[in-house]
């Protein structure tokens, strides 16, 4: 078939509306597939992971004066080293993958978007709340008796997180 040829049928298919049939069509494909990937409750978890992301970030730069030693994360100790003053750059970067991600698994399971935000949102506030006096371990003893440093709020974070999404998900895990 000529160029010619699918220019001509082009344009008796725009003469008969083709052209705003596809592009209405499509315009309301991508809205109803965003309306069915973001939800309400993927939305909160999103803002509760950002809010505790930021507060951690802060009050780790603010109680350590720039020490990175004095951060728990070995790979955040690393790239508050190698980054120096560019280290912010990092909040966008895991707010974008996180969600990002979030939205993937979201795709698979509602459950499991909800439980990968929400389980990154309560450890972060586990690591904003440990330069606080409401630090876990003054809280909750009997985890760090039970369990080394590292696991113990790993373990917090993980059952908060998927208790908070089985209670927005009304307990399914679809």
């Amino acid at each position: 078939m000529s160029s010619a040829t699918i220019h001509r049928m082009l344009k008796r298919l725009e003469m008969v509306g083709f052209k705003s049939f596809v592009r209405t069509t499509a315009v309301t494909s991508i809205k109803k597939s965003l309306h069915q990937r973001v939800s309400a409750p993927l939305l909160y978890s999103s803002g509760f992971f950002l809010l505790c992301m930021l507060l951690d970030m802060w009050a780790t730069d603010i109680f350590s004066q720039g020490d990175f030693t004095m951060e728990g994360n070995a790979i955040a100790q690393w790239w508050w080293q190698m980054a120096g003053v560019f280290r912010f750059i990092e909040i966008p970067i895991w707010a974008v993958v996180a969600v990002g991600f979030a939205l993937v698994a979201n795709q698979l399971s509602r459950f499991l978007g909800l439980f990968w935000l929400n389980t990154l949102a309560f450890t972060h506030l586990v690591g904003f709340l440990s330069w606080t006096p409401y630090n876990l371990f003054v809280l909750i003893p009997l985890l760090a008796g039970v369990f080394p440093l590292q696991f113990a709020p790993a373990l917090v974070s993980v059952l908060g997180g998927a208790l908070l999404a089985l209670i927005q998900t009304r307990g399914r895990l679809v």
